[in-house]
């Protein structure tokens, strides 16, 4: 399993982890509350206003916290990922990406995840902070390889709405 509900919860710390731009947020005047072992930034301005700006224009959301790991240890991991999603992951042309759900054991739904396939045979796959680090696998041979806990200083972003193109492209981001 990736991270699986036997995953929610554990690996929450007394003292919750700092996102890599944490003192931006708190620069904006950032609310924060914690989350799966995370100091999170939940609202500026307030939500109503927010919800709007980013319906009518867009919003940047620090998304540093995700869990992230590749699967590219086996040739067949295209195929072991197929097997615990609710997509057929193997349309997803090499270079994009695709949303989708995990499976738990009982195919219930575990989490929401995006899958990236970079190349035909290594897998990126972007899911849950709560399911962060657990260390299941859908392979005995550990075919799925955690990435680092600290993010190595990196911040992902995701960006939503309808003028987000305009508004990155003049960030220059």
């Amino acid at each position: 399993m990736i991270g699986g509900p036997r995953g929610i919860g554990r690996q929450i710390r007394s003292c919750p982890r700092k996102l890599t731009l944490h003192e931006r947020h708190v620069a904006a005047a950032a609310r924060f509350a914690p989350f799966a072992g995370w100091e999170m930034p939940l609202q500026y301005q307030g939500i109503v206003s927010e919800h709007k700006e980013v319906r009518a224009r867009a919003g940047v959301f620090d998304i540093s916290h995700l869990g992230r790991v590749e699967l590219n240890v086996l040739p067949e991991a295209g195929e072991l990922l197929r097997s615990v999603t609710t997509f057929n992951v193997l349309t997803i042309p090499p270079g994009t990406a695709h949303y989708s759900l995990y499976c738990n054991d009982d195919g219930g739904i575990a989490d929401d995840i995006m899958i990236y396939r970079i190349t035909d045979d290594r897998w990126y796959i972007v899911h849950d902070a709560s399911n962060w680090g657990v260390g299941d696998c859908p392979s005995s041979e550990g075919c799925i390889r955690p990435g680092d806990r600290c993010r190595g200083g990196y911040c992902h972003a995701g960006g939503p709405g309808p003028k987000r193109s305009d508004y990155v492209s003049t960030r220059g981001w």
